[in-house]
Order: structure tokens, then C-alpha cells, then sequence
């Protein structure tokens, strides 16, 4: 008995409903027309679905100057054989159609889960999702990264280590320099860039930071001088890959870095007077043109690239400032807080190895 109403249902439903294909994985079947309330089912791409045959019905008439409505459907005389239920007339502004879950409730399921047969050019206005929304499997293999990110996504992350002379002028001391040395500059720095959508995928564009420390000594008629210089820096990034292969990439790289930390700290020291003293400069605010070039070998350190390169940088006219008082006057061209003495425009050049990362 229970087959045969299954038949028969079966058979009803088909005669009053239009055939629809699911087109995605696996279709929600919902309680009401909204994408909020209850899944009641969910049906697996390429089987049907029988959507209610309203929405396949071609009004002749033009809706705004003809409504259909229960009253017309309720003579005078009342027919036993009609239904006193509401007719169905679809909403062409929904997103979904009617339809009948397995469990013979009415239900609703999203127009573009479905592609229905209506037999004639109506099926040419149709549109299949390019992405299907509910097809959570995954292709295999697995990417090497998963499930953190796909192998990339155009982002580069660079930190690189910078050895060079520095190339900074002297504090006006009141002794004359007989002899100077340097020791090398010590830098590292972190760069941070995405691929733009242009430009064959080559140019890269984000943010590079770093501190840099460096040292200068100088021998005085009886004295002996050190400066050693430390600055933080901050600025935008820009890179292009003139060259690319499997194995490695050659890149030009420009910056504009802002200089908000460049301190100056200056000892000087008097042997035959047993005296020693240290004073900060300061440079509250400067900017420090870059430009590099670099080759990167990748993948050659684990999972991540290596890279050589160097970068020549353009120091600015500035002044440093002190912040403190002097003590000895024949250390000092002027004791008052606020001693000035002025950088005239100089060029650095550093060479740098790095790691790099692409995601």
C-alpha cells in the first residue's frame, strides 16, 4: 500500500511539475524562500527535481493590467470539486523556486542550484554558475602549504641582512682629524609586497622597514673620536622582475625611506687629560632615497628563496641636533644644549643576503 501511494504521488507530481537537472553538488533544499531558514534535504548534482509548473506557465497578459485572484476562481454557485486554497503564482523577483521535498511538505530550492526543461528558447536565458558555492571537495594532490594558503596568492615577504662602509661627514671637531677608519654598517630589513595585476605579473609594490648601525673612528692631534650612527626607517617599496627562469629571478628595486629615528652619538676621549665625554645628535625628520638590484634563487633554502644583491642609497642635506649639554669645552664647538653641525649629501652602498617567501 505505501508503494503505491509512493507511485501515485510520484505520478501527480510529475504531471503537475516541470523537470529541472541540479547543476551544483549537492543543492539545499529549503523550508521557505529564504537562504536563512531550515535545509529540509539536499540533492546531488545531475538528478532532477520537480519544481512546481507555475513557473513555467506563459502569462498572456500583461501583469500590471491583469491580477489573478481567488475571487475569480469562487462562482456564485460554489463547486464542491474546487479548492478553497490559494493559487499559487510565483514571484519572478524571487531567487527561488517551489517545489516538494521527499517528505511530501512543500519546499523551496535557489533558481541557480537548478536548470530547468522547459522544452523551448526560454532554456537559452538560463545561466550555470561559473563557481559552484557548494562544492567543498578539494583537488588532489594536496598543495604543500594546505590548509594554511594556496601556494600563491602574489604576496612576497623579503628579510635581508646588509653589510657596507659607511659614508658620513665628520663632527667640526676643534682638534684637526689625522686619521679615520670605519667599521662596517650593520643592517636588517623586512619588505612586504604584492603582485599587481598588471604589468605581465612582474611589478611588485608594498612597504619596506629596517634599523641600521654603523660606526666611524677618528684619531685627533690628542684625541680620539667616535661617531656611531643608528637609524630606523619606514617607506614604501617598489620592485620589477626584468628576468625570470626556474631556477632564479633577476629584480630591480626602488624605495623612499623616512628616516624617523636617526640618532648621532659622538664620544671623545683625551688621554693625556684623563677626560671622556658623549653627546646625542639628533635629526628629527629625513628622507633617504634607494635603489637596488638583487637575484633570487628560489627555492634553494628549503621552502624558501635566496637573495643576493645590493642597494645604493642617497643621503640627504640634514642636521643633527644635540639634546643635552657639554661638559668640556675642548671637545665641544658650543656647550649649550641645542649644538648643531649640518650632513652634506652623501651615497651609502650596502650589499644584502636575504631569505624570501612567496604565498
Amino acid at each position: 500500500m505505501v508503494r503505491l501511494g509512493f507511485l501515485v504521488l510520484l505520478l501527480t507530481q510529475s504531471a503537475l511539475a516541470i523537470e529541472g537537472i541540479i547543476t551544483v553538488l549537492e543543492a539545499p533544499i529549503f523550508a521557505r524562500p529564504d537562504d536563512t531558514s531550515k535545509v529540509i534535504q539536499h540533492i546531488r548534482k545531475g538528478h532532477k527535481i520537480y519544481i512546481h509548473d507555475a513557473h513555467a506557465a506563459k502569462d498572456p497578459f500583461d501583469e500590471q493590467s491583469f491580477t489573478t485572484s481567488p475571487s475569480q476562481f469562487k462562482p456564485v454557485n460554489k463547486d464542491e470539486f474546487l479548492s478553497d486554497e490559494e493559487i499559487f503564482i510565483p514571484d519572478e523577483t524571487s531567487l527561488f523556486y517551489k517545489t516538494i521535498a521527499k517528505s511530501g511538505r512543500e519546499a523551496y530550492i535557489l533558481k541557480e542550484h537548478v536548470f530547468l526543461d522547459f522544452k523551448d528558447s526560454r532554456e537559452l536565458d538560463q545561466e550555470v554558475l561559473a563557481q559552484d558555492n557548494t562544492d567543498y571537495r578539494i583537488a588532489e594532490p594536496l598543495e604543500k602549504s594546505y590548509p594554511l594558503l594556496p601556494e600563491f596568492q602574489g604576496y612576497r615577504g623579503l628579510t635581508q641582512v646588509s653589510l657596507g662602509q659607511p659614508n658620513y661627514e665628520a663632527y667640526p671637531y676643534k682638534q684637526s682629524v689625522l686619521d679615520s677608519s670605519t667599521e662596517l654598517i650593520k643592517e636588517v630589513s623586512f619588505t612586504y609586497s604584492k603582485l599587481a595585476d598588471f604589468e605581465n605579473n612582474r611589478l611588485y609594490f608594498g612597504a619596506i622597514a629596517g634599523l641600521h648601525f654603523s660606526a666611524q673612528n677618528y684619531v685627533l692631534e690628542s684625541q680620539i673620536a667616535k661617531q656611531k650612527n643608528t637609524r630606523f626607517y619606514l617607506g614604501p617599496y617598489l620592485s620589477y622582475d626584468v628576468y625570470r627562469s626556474q631556477s632564479f629571478e633577476l629584480s630591480f628595486n626602488t624605495s623612499f625611506m623616512f628616516l624617523l629615528f636617526d640618532e648621532m652619538e659622538i664620544e671623545i676621549s683625551d688621554s693625556e687629560m684623563g677626560e671622556s665625554e658623549t653627546r646625542s645628535y639628533a635629526n628629527s625628520f629625513s628622507i633617504q632615497p634607494n635603489f637596488g638590484s638583487a637575484i633570487n634563487f628560489k627555492k634553494s633554502f628549503f621552502d624558501f628563496d635566496t637573495v643576493l644583491g645590493f642597494n645604493v642609497k642617497g643621503i640627504l642635506p640634514k642636521s643633527y641636533t644635540s639634546s643635552g649639554e657639554g661638559q668640556t669645552s675642548s671637545f665641544w664647538q658650543d656647550l649649550a644644549e641645542g649644538d648643531q653641525y649640518d650632513q652634506g649629501f652623501r651615497v651609502e652602498l650596502t650589499y644584502f643576503l636575504g631569505v624570501q617567501s612567496e604565498y
